[in-house]
């Protein structure tokens, strides 16, 4: 099929602006996968009731890429010029597609996403929270369709980083899931954000140096993902995980990263 192809508009990650009105389309009303766009700079701006859609008709919806330093959703703007978007702009997009919001760690901000107004979709759209640093869910999101949530925390494995609920802070799914990637307050003990997700709830716990791969052996049922690349040549006898009389239970999600100089004595 002909897709939603892709839509940039950039400016530059240290001082620039993005600012974004009006409609920006890479459906595929007709034929295979809906496109990407990227709306990416030091701050981005995304005004009421702009429209971003990625939907296809007839294969996957793309994505919606916000990529700045910091971001805030709210209802309004918390700090006059900031990078950020109302709730309910961005609750309408999350019917037209996926949506990404990403910060980095370039500009004169820390990384962080702030979510500080509701969030609701009924759409099988997911929307993922990738932050440098921080995710701070301070109000209620909810999905009433097949939609889901991903939020990590420390995007690039510094070991700085997690996912902050306050105030009413809470999720609700009907049909998605929730998969939260953070470092945890004690490695190999979940958060465990329970309380504060209704609906399938994964914790992955964030493993970023050999010292945390090694620390898997405190909890063989919990989940892991890799946060950056390890080199595991600071442990010269690696300690297996688990054995045969009590095994590793949990999962372990690799994210694209590698482990490497793992020894294991015979």
């Amino acid at each position: 099929g002909v897709g939603g192809g892709d839509i940039q508009v950039l400016s530059d990650m240290v001082q620039g602006t993005v600012e974004v009105s009006g409609t920006l389309d890479a459906s595929a009303p007709q034929s295979g996968d809906g496109g990407f766009i990227d709306t990416s700079a030091a701050h981005v701006q995304i005004r009421e009731g702009a429209r971003i859609s990625t939907l296809a008709a007839n294969g996957s919806n793309g994505n919606w890429l916000i990529d700045p330093t910091d971001f805030y959703v709210s209802a309004t703007d918390p700090a006059n010029g900031s990078s950020w978007m109302d709730n309910a702009t961005l609750s309408t997009n999350l019917g037209l597609g996926n949506v990404t919001i990403q910060t980095l760690s370039t500009g004169a901000g820390n990384g962080d996403i702030f979510v500080n107004d509701t969030v609701s979709w009924s759409t099988s759209s997911t929307l993922t929270l990738n932050a440098h640093r921080d995710v701070n869910i301070n109000p209620f999101i909810s999905n009433t369709g097949a939609g889901g949530l991903r939020i990590r925390a420390d995007l690039n494995g510094t070991g700085t980083g997690t996912i902050n609920f306050a105030g009413i802070g809470s999720v609700s799914l009907t049909a998605g899931a929730a998969d939260l990637y953070y470092n945890p307050t004690v490695f190999g003990t979940p958060n465990n954000y329970t309380a504060k997700v209704t609906g399938t709830l994964r914790e992955w716990m964030l493993v970023n140096n050999a010292a945390n791969l090694q620390a898997i052996n405190t909890n063989l049922s919990g989940n892991y993902a890799l946060g950056r690349n390890v080199d595991a040549s600071s442990i010269p006898s690696f300690v297996p995980l688990g054995n045969t009389t009590t095994n590793f239970t949990g999962q372990f999600d690799g994210l694209g990263h590698t482990v490497s100089n793992l020894s294991i004595p015979t």
